[in-house]
């Protein structure tokens, strides 16, 4: 396995440091902050989308719906519902926020479970273009602005 990690925040030099101090820099790639279309290019070729978090909240972050846009199985932290944009053992899994072990199962699950993988990454494909297109948006956003329309006569 080889993680990806795109983007920049509080705790990269911790990262840096961390993935130096364990010696897997061979195993780590630390992007930095890309432009939109690198990061497609970046999804394009991997294979389990993550989002785990400790300590804060993030359901509904972009990122998920970049990695459904992708064709990735998503492993994101959640619980009580969310993030409802995944849908556990359909489109990614899961796990409760910081909990390593459940973290770590879902990434050996995912990683060795090829079938299961891509199944979990076309079903998030499919979703993704069914439920959070453009056109899909439009018409609940004409149906929103309907009701608003006729409550107002």
């Amino acid at each position: 396995m080889h993680l990806v990690l795109v983007g920049t925040g509080t705790l990269t030099k911790e990262i840096e440091q961390l993935v130096d101090e364990l010696g897997i820099e061979s195993f780590v790639t630390l992007t930095g902050q890309l432009p939109a279309h690198q990061v497609a290019e970046v999804l394009a070729g991997a294979d389990i989308g993550l989002s785990p978090y400790c300590g804060r909240v993030e359901f509904s972050g972009l990122k998920l719906l970049d990695y459904k846009a992708a064709g990735l199985a998503t492993i994101a932290s959640g619980e009580n519902g969310q993030p409802a944009v995944i849908e556990d053992g359909q489109t990614g899994l899961i796990v409760s926020p910081c909990n390593e072990e459940e973290l770590i199962e879902a990434i050996i699950l995912l990683g060795s479970d090829v079938d299961l993988r891509k199944k979990m990454g076309r079903e998030a494909r499919m979703e993704a273009e069914n439920q959070h297109g453009w056109t899909h948006t439009a018409s609940e956003l004409e149906k929103i602005f309907h009701r608003i329309l006729d409550n107002g006569k």
